[in-house]
């Protein structure tokens, strides 16, 4: 499940495009006009590629700061953790694994490919954009591509891996194990000053970590988070009303909650429930992530 948590005040101006599953692979954009923060766990048998260099402002790709000529992947994992500060214009290109290997196979006439597999970044040069970024505007249109395109420009922006040369800062891995532990607790809220506790650090601290990378409050985050998770369990498939949902986030106060809910998607929980069409609040349908022809 990838999460997308919006840093400013007010939820606004985030727009998804994606394609259909008529093609091998599968196309995203999203641009938006305010700092965002993905993350979650993608799929084992999707490898993505991203490029946010259009976003011509400052983003962090698991704790790296990121120049425009680079390509994101998910490496040996498959956790996604990605910051857009600003202005956000990222483009997807979403391959089913097997077809990757395929390809590298194909051109290096080995088995073992898990040397390649060992980065999560690649540098590339204006040609490769050129050709990437002309692929995912025909992938993202739904037009025929071949195969063999598919190829040239995956194995191209595979050559330069990007060798990590320092390690990540500290207090980045501070707000990732805040996080962490926030999801732990989602169903049973703490306050910050226990979070911190936990975290052997102060108030203080964590609070000036999450304004210097995240531009928002920890408490403001969780409670992003909180509702995030809320909104897609209403959305879930199943039997539950709004009050045994909320009730199993330990969410009693249901005016006060139902107006910040309303306030970030524009939608009470019930219309969540009910609605029909179960996509991803900012627009996409989170089966692109699941489901390839």
């Amino acid at each position: 499940m990838i999460f997308t948590i919006p840093l400013n005040k007010v939820i606004e101006d985030i727009t998804v495009r994606s394609s259909n599953f008529s093609t091998p692979i599968n196309a995203m954009h999203i641009s938006s006009n305010q700092s965002l923060h993905f993350m979650g766990t993608l799929p084992e048998d999707l490898y993505p590629f991203v490029y946010g260099g259009k976003s011509r402002t400052l983003r962090l790709w698991h704790g790296d700061l990121l120049d425009n000529n680079t390509i994101e992947t998910k490496g040996k994992t498959n956790d996604v953790d990605a910051i857009i500060y600003e202005l956000a214009d990222i483009r997807f290109l979403l391959v089913p694994k097997f077809l990757l290997e395929k390809f590298l196979k194909e051109q290096h006439h080995i088995d073992d490919i898990s040397q390649y597999y060992k980065y999560n970044s690649y540098s590339f040069n204006d040609e490769d954009l050129k050709i990437f970024l002309n692929l995912h505007t025909a992938v993202l249109n739904n037009e025929e591509v071949l195969e063999s395109e598919i190829k040239d420009c995956l194995l191209r922006l595979l050559k330069k891996p990007l060798q990590k040369s320092a390690v990540v800062d500290k207090r980045y891995v501070l707000v990732k194990r805040a996080i962490e532990m926030m999801k732990q607790y989602i169903k049973e809220p703490i306050q910050i000053k226990e979070l911190t506790k936990k975290l052997n650090t102060s108030e203080r601290t964590l609070e000036l970590v999450f304004q210097k990378f995240l531009t928002i409050s920890p408490k403001a985050y969780y409670k992003r988070l909180l509702l995030s998770y809320v909104e897609i369990a209403l959305r879930k498939e199943g039997e539950q009303n709004v009050s045994e949902v909320l009730q199993e986030f330990q969410i009693y106060n249901l005016s006060q909650f139902g107006a910040s809910f309303k306030k970030n998607f524009d939608s009470t929980p019930s219309d969540i429930l009910s609605m029909k069409n179960k996509n991803n609040p900012f627009g996409w349908d989170e089966n692109v992530f699941f489901e390839f022809s």
